[in-house]
């Protein structure tokens, strides 16, 4: 799997919260991926949903489905919850 990082990505990086991966805060990590992917992609937000969410003990993976795209988008977040990155899973 390879991320893809814009600029815009990049910043709207910095803004996000801390949040761990388990209960409420894995609902918020979703939402902030399906935000920030929505963003890049210039995508409208319910045209974006998130379909899994697999912690492991490095963080958390979320994948997302995008409408109009043939591949699906991941966005990566460390243990605490912070995201790291988002982009094309290939």
């Amino acid at each position: 799997m390879k991320l893809h990082l814009s600029s815009a990505a990049l910043l709207i990086l910095t803004a996000c919260a801390t949040n761990g991966p388990d209960g409420a805060s894995t609902s918020m990590l979703q939402a902030e991926c399906e935000a920030m992917i929505s963003a890049e992609t210039q995508t409208r937000l319910d045209g974006v949903t998130a379909v899994s969410t697999v912690p492991d003990a490095s963080g958390t993976t979320v994948t997302v489905s995008v409408a109009g795209s043939d591949v699906p988008w991941v966005c990566r977040a460390d243990s605490a919850g912070v995201i790291e990155g988002i982009g094309v899973q290939e």
